[in-house]
């Protein structure tokens, strides 16, 4: 059975305008408690535009079915005594938010090349 490290984070992300959907693991590498910090490559097909996020720790092999409202999907774990049990994503209390992703440009580069930027 695969478990995670235990800085494992299951990020899911819906692009607002045409509602695709992508989960993520991803790994907090923050040595601040207050911060998060993923090196991850966001997809081509969603940047320039703005995503709503769900955030949550998971340690425990998962499976996702998505949901057309992110935080009705429901998550199954197994569990370190290989019981499967299921969750609805909005009980687990994740972290929720927008991501804005705009292909701006800025600085001396202005006229020349867009800088990609992301802040959550």
């Amino acid at each position: 059975m695969a478990e995670y490290p235990i800085n494992h984070y299951i990020l899911i992300l819906q692009n607002n305008y045409t509602k695709k959907k992508r989960v993520f693991d991803v790994y907090n590498t923050s040595t601040d408690p207050l911060f998060y910090k993923f090196d991850f490559d966001m997809p081509d097909d969603f940047k320039d535009c703005e995503l709503n996020y769900i955030l949550f720790w998971d340690t425990l092999q998962y499976s996702i079915e998505l949901s057309n409202n992110i935080l009705d999907s429901k998550i199954t774990v197994i569990t370190k005594e290989g019981e499967e049990q299921s969750f609805i994503v909005r009980d687990l209390t994740p972290d929720t938010g927008i991501i804005g992703f705009p292909n701006m440009k800025s600085g001396d580069n202005a006229l020349d090349e867009p800088q990609s930027f992301y802040s959550l």
